[in-house]
């Protein structure tokens, strides 16, 4: 009876050390399925955030678009700029040309008159500049 109780001891030494292994297979096989539902949340931020990043970088893309149209229209507008001058420029040695033969003064003289009278706008202009309308 000895020999069978030792048996029957092993057996159920056994059984407790198998239970025990299936309690720690447990364990872990919990421990993977959370770690899995942490993996799929975090798979699922990083696809969120992958749909923030290509949105940003479509309206990124957009604002360039209309940066570049400003800067085209600026380009443009400072070429009717330069052309203006040019204009104004003939403009005023028309002028000169017209003061000199209506009032028989010499033309350096009036050249002088119009070049202050110039000078003395560009004056007005830079102090309206820096201090606009409404501000003291």
């Amino acid at each position: 009876m000895a020999k069978s109780n030792d048996l029957i001891e092993n057996v159920a030494d056994q059984v407790s050390d198998i239970t025990k292994r299936l309690t720690d297979v447990s364990s872990h096989m919990a421990s993977m399925v959370e770690n899995y539902d942490y993996l799929l949340q975090n798979q699922t931020h990083v696809a969120d955030n992958h749909d923030l990043v290509i949105a940003n970088q479509n309206t990124i893309i957009q604002n360039l678009g209309i940066i570049i149209h400003n800067q085209t229209a600026i380009i443009h507008n400072q070429s009717k700029i330069v052309k203006n001058q040019a204009y104004l420029k003939t403009f005023l040695f028309a002028q000169v040309e017209i003061l000199t033969l209506l009032t028989n003064r010499p033309k350096e003289e009036i050249s002088n008159e119009i070049n202050m009278f110039f000078e003395n706008a560009q004056i007005e202009i830079s102090k309206g500049f820096e201090n606009p309308i409404g501000e003291l």
